[in-house]
């Protein structure tokens, strides 16, 4: 019997080890979401360097 219950304690401590991971990973997953589009979509009007013609045309 105290075999198992320490089985069982040390599963539930993997279990709250595991969640504790996702919820960090999660987190650390929308800042770079968030990052990833601020990148996507700048902020300034500015033109793309390819999409100006050269001064020659």
């Amino acid at each position: 019997m105290a075999f198992l219950e320490k089985t069982v304690e040390d599963l539930s401590d993997i279990v709250r080890r595991q969640q504790e991971d996702i919820d960090r990973l999660e987190t650390e997953l929308r800042v770079v979401n968030a990052r990833l589009e601020h990148v996507e979509s700048p902020e300034t009007d500015e033109p793309e360097p390819e999409a100006e013609k050269p001064p020659h045309y």
